[in-house]
């Protein structure tokens, strides 16, 4: 699907709607979803990149939050020695 294809354009347009319709909570998975089909209708090569990224950055973030949340634990430990 090319960006100047007309299914682009109703592709795109479809999601504006539906992104502005659907609850605030559940448009990020409106997006993630919507780039997995655009992906997929590309190449299914391109597919399996996308949710290789998806995975890497969701259990990169997972580890930082907890990397996060053990220094806290410790700075906060230190200042209550002190």
């Amino acid at each position: 699907m090319l960006f100047t294809s007309y299914e682009f354009i109703t592709f795109a347009a479809a999601l504006l709607v539906l992104y502005y319709v659907i609850p605030k909570r559940t448009q990020w998975w409106l997006l993630l979803v919507a780039s997995y089909i655009f992906y997929g209708l590309a190449d299914v090569k391109y597919l399996i990149f996308i949710v290789g990224i998806t995975i890497t950055a969701y259990i990169t973030a997972r580890i930082m939050g907890h990397m996060i949340m053990r220094e806290n634990v410790f700075v906060q430990a230190y200042r209550d020695e002190m």
